[in-house]
């Protein structure tokens, strides 16, 4: 079995407020200028813009959501 283990990471210009969070217990999260952007939760479920999950994915956002569906070759769809 393989483990990697996280305390904090800071990149080479001492930026520290963007990367995975790993504070909270079986949660992973991402975040950009200290904002968390991405969540995945025990269960599996995925969070974007949403820190309460409630469904197995779940976008939320104040304004504008827009949703891009690509499979190569075949064109795009755009749901929003």
């Amino acid at each position: 079995m393989s483990e990697i283990k996280v305390n904090s990471v800071v990149n080479s210009t001492g930026d520290n407020d963007s990367g995975l969070d790993l504070s909270t217990n079986d949660v992973v999260a991402l975040k950009t200028a200290n904002t968390e952007r991405l969540r995945v939760d025990a269960s599996g479920k995925i969070g974007i813009g949403a820190t309460t999950i409630d469904s197995d994915i779940h976008l939320e956002k104040s304004s504008d959501l827009e949703i891009k569906l690509e499979r190569t070759g075949s064109g795009t769809s755009t749901i929003g």
